[in-house]
């Protein structure tokens, strides 16, 4: 995770991208419907690691079942 003043609990959308086997777009869509909020500091994009983990609570559960 970022570290540093700026940083503390922070991640880059890299870092989230790989985390949460996504893409880049992907968080730029999220990010655009309102259910990921991005933070800029200076040019850099950032996402809390509180904001990522509420994303990530608010997804749907999917299973290997049929429906």
């Amino acid at each position: 995770m970022a570290t540093g003043i700026l940083g503390a609990g922070m991640k880059t959308l890299e870092q989230v991208c790989e985390d949460n086997n996504c893409s880049r777009g992907f968080l730029y869509l999220e990010n655009k419907r309102g259910r990921l909020r991005f933070t800029k500091l200076g040019r850099a994009t950032r996402i809390k690691a509180e904001d990522e983990q509420a994303w990530r609570d608010s997804l749907p559960v999917v299973t290997g079942e049929a429906a």
